[in-house]
């Protein structure tokens, strides 16, 4: 039978919580430390992450007593807390879309100029190899032209030897 945890889960998360509230992201040497050091540090560890993750939804609320024991100012707290929470996950998505759609338009901008770059260039090769076959055959045309032309090449006749008129 496995052993009972030193920290409920509500304990942990709420452990983790105010230290989020005290302005540090939790560790898991700061949530064991925060739990006065019971129980194991992985399994503290294990239960923020849960948490944070989200997958924890189906875990006990954080207030593990009857409804009917709170009070009506507390559950109208609990209410505008969870509404709270609601409206800054939300916040915080919409900014975060914002910025990916920012950058996104900004990347597809970078990839048009880009292309339209590779386009000139491509235009400006195909100019350049038009002008590169003229020459060529200019160069051809020119090369044949000064190129020595076959002379009629005449007998010469013998020289009369060396003392003899």
């Amino acid at each position: 039978m496995p052993q009972k945890p030193a920290c409920s889960e509500p304990e942990t998360i709420a452990a983790g919580m105010t230290l989020r509230m005290q302005g540090t992201e939790p560790t898991q040497a700061s949530l064991y430390k925060a739990l006065d050091r019971r129980g194991h540090p992985s399994t503290h560890w294990k239960v923020w992450l849960r948490h944070v993750s989200g997958a924890n939804d189906n875990c006990l609320p954080l207030f593990e007593g009857a409804a009917e024991a709170m009070s009506a100012e507390m559950t109208e707290v609990y209410r505008l807390h969870g509404m709270a929470l609601a409206k800054i996950r939300e916040c915080a998505v919409r900014e975060a879309v914002e910025r990916l759609n920012r950058r996104i338009a900004a990347l597809d901008k970078a990839l048009d100029d880009v292309c339209k770059d590779r386009d000139q260039l491509q235009d400006l090769v195909d100019v350049l190899y038009e002008e590169i076959s003229t020459l060529r055959v200019a160069y051809e045309t020119l090369q044949r032209a000064a190129a020595p032309r076959p002379t009629l090449i005449l007998p010469t006749p013998p020289k009369p030897p060396r003392g003899a008129t």
